[in-house]
């Protein structure tokens, strides 16, 4: 069809459903009461005040609901007391089991890697186990008293070192029984990273995953306090490893069989002091090595607290018919804190993957069901990285069926984002349309929490709209923070916002003179984003100086973390980040551009699967360095007549393909609002693929600036110098 039809559909399109609206309007208006959903939208939920320094502080001002495990000063103490909450019989936590894995190899007998990791093929059950109340309080029991056996006291460092599954949240609540400390890192990290934060805590005792074995075993001799290794494996999985004798080695499976040797419950060993440290958290590391994180437990409380405020007293009345599903990293403070609040909370939580998350998710064999269509949850938590993907995944579907199908339902979506921004529902629209999208995703997903880095709009509104979603939240906190201490309202009509204070969080504003950022800036303030309360982390680890830099005590005892980031606030409270400090660059006519938000905006290009952009002083452009989605640049290629030999680095070096991708970039900035400034004019397309093993990459996908640049030094000069 060609592109003249497709207009003419679109225009034929267009002039049916407008004249449908117009014929309706009032009939809609009169049923569904627009009015109530702007004015409960609009309502002011914060309230600002002056400190006697003259700074500006925003807290929260809308009621919070209450909840049996507040009252409690530890996540062991909310533990013991669960059976008292709820029944012995309830379900609590369910996963697939893995019947078969093998190893993805290339046509050259490669093994295939994505984002950095080994992609397996995993033959799962068609259907979830689920664990009840009674059986999760057992084997938590089992494993802690397994650990004492091997050696771990109160205070002790353990280290859990392992991709997010059920048997992370059991290995990390018995941790919490007998109050010893557990020490988080990322599966992905690094060797450097994981050696150095291994050896800074002085643990003893790592958690691990049976095909994390190897790695392991080959820095071994650098951790030489390392005495004891718990791994956990799938039913099938053979260990063959073998280790110095000096070592203790056991499955969880084998822990838990020690630990009910004891038919007795151990007692909670719960904390005397809510300040002692509860979690030990490392960062990805973004311009090192990893930051350690010291959480207490007063302030994983303060987290429960801030996560509760942002519900209703509806929501919890309903945890019974929630289902959470958990694949972000448990080494993440987003997920490990939020799936400790909905496990206190009563909600169900099944375990799944990025790999096996989706129909199409790369870890499935052919034909079977994803996670997702199989638990149908009604919430889960996501990074941008991620839903990037899934947005990408529904274009690229559209696109592969007729020329109509992606602009019809751009159209349609587009349409529904205006009329809700105004109040109302388009239930046509829902019914015939986004019922269908949705079951990609089990066709009761409700709420979709986002953190970590910052959403596109665009993405951001799409999705909610697609999947018929009550929300999505874009949320904002940092390990620091003990993750979320702002986050958008359910009723939050808004996209591009980060929301309002939860409760228990203090949020100032201070002036960054040097960026042109000041709290009496017109019509709304702007400055650094300063987080203050309970929920303020003690520090980093043995790190006093970089402590101090980064955290600060007031005169009132209030503990004060600065962010960095740059925010907006506006009349009614809510906040919207403009910039980071880190990644503001300055052009030659003394502009500044935030590079992190050319980044987010783009990354939205089907082509883009992360991209680096790059701005010089002497300039007043900006340019880029992209990483293509292999996928797309195999399309692009066949589109372009390429011959179909042509390798990755063939086709990221075709003149043809670098315009056409420039071209496609280009667009994106235009309808995501980029300005021309902001707009990259030379784009270079790197064959290599950015990840944490080549250090281009942190473990949680962000993006390591300084190294990227230098990596691409030559090419980036280059680049600029052809623009003389």
């Amino acid at each position: 069809m060609s592109k003249l039809l497709v207009n003419l559909f679109m225009l034929k399109t267009r002039l049916i459903v407008n004249t449908y609206t117009v014929t309706t309007l009032p009939l809609y208006y009169a049923i569904q009461k627009p009015w109530r959903t702007l004015k409960e939208a609009n309502q002011v939920k914060t309230k600002k005040f002056v400190t006697k320094n003259g700074e500006l502080v925003w807290e929260r001002n809308h009621p919070s609901p209450e909840h049996e495990f507040l009252k409690y000063s530890s996540y062991a103490e909310v533990l013991k007391h669960m059976p008292d909450q709820y029944s012995d019989d309830r379900i609590v936590l369910g996963k697939r089991d893995v019947i078969k894995e093998t190893v993805e190899m290339d046509e050259n007998g490669n093994i295939v890697k994505v984002d950095g990791k080994v992609l397996r093929k995993f033959v799962l059950s068609d259907s979830y186990k689920w664990m009840t109340l009674k059986e999760m309080m057992q084997r938590v029991d089992n494993i802690a008293k397994g650990l004492v056996k091997f050696g771990v006291k109160k205070g002790d460092k353990v280290v859990i070192w392992a991709d997010t599954r059920l048997e992370w949240s059991l290995c990390s609540l018995a941790i919490m029984k007998i109050n010893a400390t557990l020490t988080t890192l990322f599966s992905n990290l690094g060797t450097p990273g994981l050696i150095y934060g291994i050896n800074q805590t002085e643990a003893t005792t790592i958690i691990t995953t049976i095909d994390l074995l190897p790695k392991l075993k080959s820095f071994l001799k650098d951790v030489p306090n390392v005495k004891s290794i718990i791994y956990i494996k799938n039913p099938k999985d053979v260990f063959n490893e073998e280790f110095p004798e000096d070592i203790a080695i056991k499955s969880v499976e084998q822990l838990e069989e020690l630990g009910a040797e004891n038919k007795n419950v151990i007692s909670f060993d719960l904390p005397k002091n809510p300040d002692e440290i509860a979690v030990i958290m490392y960062t990805s590391g973004t311009t090192g090595n990893p930051k350690a994180v010291c959480i207490s437990h007063r302030q994983l409380m303060a987290s429960l607290k801030a996560l509760v405020s942002n519900t209703t007293e509806q929501m919890a009345r309903d945890a019974d018919r929630h289902v959470y599903m958990s694949y972000l990293p448990l080494a993440h403070i987003l997920g490990f804190t939020f799936e400790m609040f909905l496990l206190f909370g009563g909600v169900r939580i099944g375990y799944s993957s990025p790999f096996t998350l989706t129909d199409s998710s790369p870890g499935h064999v052919s034909g079977q069901v994803g996670d997702a269509r199989l638990l149908k949850p009604s919430s889960m938590t996501a990074v941008p990285l991620v839903l990037d993907r899934i947005y990408k995944e529904i274009y690229d579907k559209l696109n592969a069926r007729t020329p109509i199908s992606a602009p019809l339902f751009t159209y349609l979506m587009e349409y529904k984002i205006r009329w809700k921004t105004r109040g109302y529902d388009t239930p046509i629209i829902n019914r015939l349309f986004c019922k269908k999208v949705s079951e990609a995703v089990g066709g009761q997903l409700e709420y979709i929490m986002v953190g970590g880095a910052a959403l596109n709009p665009r993405t951001q509104s799409i999705l909610k709209a697609a999947f018929n979603m009550k929300q999505v939240v874009q949320g904002y906190g940092a390990t620091e923070t003990c993750g979320g201490v702002m986050g958008m309202y359910i009723d939050d009509l808004t996209y591009n916002r980060i929301g309002i204070p939860f409760e228990g969080a203090k949020i100032k504003l201070v002036d960054w003179k040097e960026g042109g950022y000041l709290t009496g800036d017109q019509p709304n303030p702007r400055g650094e984003i300063v987080v203050g309360s309970d929920i303020v982390a003690l520090g980093y680890y043995k790190a006093p100086e970089l402590t101090a830099e980064a955290f600060v005590t007031d005169s009132d005892g209030v503990r004060w973390f600065y962010t960095g980031d740059i925010a907006e606030v506006f009349p009614n409270g809510s906040f919207q980040i403009i910039d980071r400090k880190k990644d503001l660059a300055k052009l030659s006519n003394g502009e500044f551009i935030s590079l992190g938000k050319i980044e987010a905006l783009l990354k939205s290009c089907s082509l883009v699967e992360n991209v680096c952009a790059v701005a010089n002083s002497d300039r007043n452009c900006v340019i880029a360095l992209v990483t293509p989605n292999q996928k797309a640049l195999i399309n692009l290629g066949k589109q372009l007549d390429k011959p179909r030999t042509y390798t990755r680095d063939q086709l990221c070096n075709d003149s043809d393909v670098c315009d056409k991708t420039l071209e496609s970039i280009q667009t994106t900035a235009q309808l995501s609002g980029l300005k021309r400034i902001e707009t990259p004019i030379k784009v270079k397309l790197c064959p290599e693929e950015w990840t944490v093993d080549n250090n281009l990459i942190t473990a949680a996908f962000k993006l390591k600036r300084n190294v990227v640049m230098t990596y691409y030094k030559k090419e980036i000069n280059e680049m600029f110098d052809s623009l003389k």
